[in-house]
């Protein structure tokens, strides 16, 4: 065990000693970063639309000022739509 962390020690001080030893621990420590968080990222790619509400956000002053925007007939159209689809 004492010699493996020996001669891991001699190759990352060599690879750290020049720029492209030190790019490509780099990119070493990014890609398995990345790897890493994989697994987070599916979890909440599959699961992450449970932790929203079933209701439109209209809090928001961007979506708020496209309501605003949008004609009377419209409006009733998005309104009916939605009401409708909850209610299926």
């Amino acid at each position: 065990m004492a010699v493996t962390a020996a001669a891991a020690k001699k190759v990352a001080a060599a690879l750290a000693s020049h720029k492209k030893g030190r790019r490509f621990l780099g990119y070493v420590i990014g890609i398995a970063a990345f790897i890493l968080c994989l697994p987070i990222l599916g979890v909440l790619a599959l699961f992450g639309w449970l932790s929203g509400s079933s209701e439109a956000d209209w809090s928001d002053p961007i979506a708020q000022t496209i309501r605003e925007s949008l004609p009377d007939e419209a409006l009733t159209e998005i309104d009916s739509a939605w009401e409708y689809q909850i209610n299926q």
